[in-house]
This record gives C-alpha cells, sequence and structure tokens, in this order.
C-alpha cells in the first residue's frame, strides 16, 4: 500500500471513529479526542482535527518541516510558555508522525519517540518560529519536526528569482 492509501485508510478509520465520538458528545463530527474526552481533557489536549490542513498542500507542508534528531520537547516549559499538546499517536515511523502533523489542524511541531515499534508521535501548536512557545533540548532515541514555511517560501522565491536568468 502507497502513502495515499495509508492516509486515506487512516481517514476513513478516523472518520468511523469521528461519527462515534460525535455520537458519544464531541462538540462537533471532525473532531476526535486524543485519548477519549476525559483523558484527552485532563492531559490538556485539544481535539485532533482529522481533516487536511487548508493553509498548505500536503507536500509542501512534509517539505517545510525541519527535522532534528536527538532532540525532545520541553513539555512542561513549553505548555507554560503557551504551547498546547494537540494528540498523542502510535505510528511506525517519523514520517508517518510528519505527515499526521501535517493533517492535523493547528500543528506545527512533533516529537517521534524513536525507542520502540510502534513509536509514538506527539504533536504540537508551538507557533511561527520567529516567536516559538516552545523550548527543546537534547535526548536519545527523539526526534522533534518544525514547521518553517517561511524557509519554504522564501527559497521559492529565490528559485524563482534564478530562473529568470
Amino acid at each position: 500500500m502507497d502513502a495515499h492509501g495509508v492516509v486515506v485508510l487512516l481517514v476513513g478509520v478516523l472518520g468511523v471513529a469521528a461519527t462515534a465520538a460525535s455520537s458519544a458528545g464531541a462538540s462537533s463530527p471532525g473532531e476526535l479526542s486524543p485519548a477519549g474526552a476525559g483523558m484527552g481533557a485532563a492531559l490538556g489536549m485539544l481535539p485532533l482535527r482529522v481533516a487536511k490542513r487548508y493553509d498548505l498542500d500536503l507536500q509542501t507542508c512534509v517539505d517545510s518541516f525541519d527535522v532534528q534528531r536527538d532532540q525532545i520537547i520541553r513539555t512542561q516549559d513549553s505548555k507554560r510558555m503557551g504551547a498546547v499538546n494537540l494528540a498523542v499517536k502510535d505510528v511506525l515511523t517519523r514520517d508517518e508522525c510528519l505527515r499526521l502533523c501535517c493533517e492535523t489542524d493547528k500543528c506545527d511541531v512533533f516529537v517521534f519517540e524513536e525507542k520502540q515499534s510502534p513509536g509514538t508521535c506527539y504533536m504540537f501548536h508551538c507557533g511561527p518560529p520567529e516567536d516559538s512557545r516552545c523550548k527543546f533540548t537534547r535526548h536519545e532515541s527523539y526526534s522533534t519536526g518544525i514547521l518553517d514555511t517561511r524557509r519554504r517560501i522564501l527559497d521559492q522565491h529565490e528559485q524563482d528569482l534564478s530562473s529568470l536568468r
């Protein structure tokens, strides 16, 4: 199964769960509680929006992440600064975590725990890199991805200008 098939399958499965969550009291059909309404609220997590991001297409989003190995978010410091934990999901690869972040409303930082299989994907909303509400530190077996659309847009402008030669 290719990556598109996995995404379609994931969205289909999550859509079924969304319908169940909706009938169980979720706030809207497009939202899921990451670990059940009570558990998600207790962890300070927002409902996971399954719908694809509207601000970036999937490939642009994927290409706009700066991924660093052996780095982890300082969760409590970041939350005190205003960062929001959006969801936690078990996934097989860092690339799957990155794509899930791109498909999750407001996700601009992910942390992938690589110690076990499946790994754990933590998704956060930290704000733009120039005003990030997240702090990081070194830690083996974790990777962190930070969305930086500015870099991607500036790279594209540079390529457009160079093509005029």
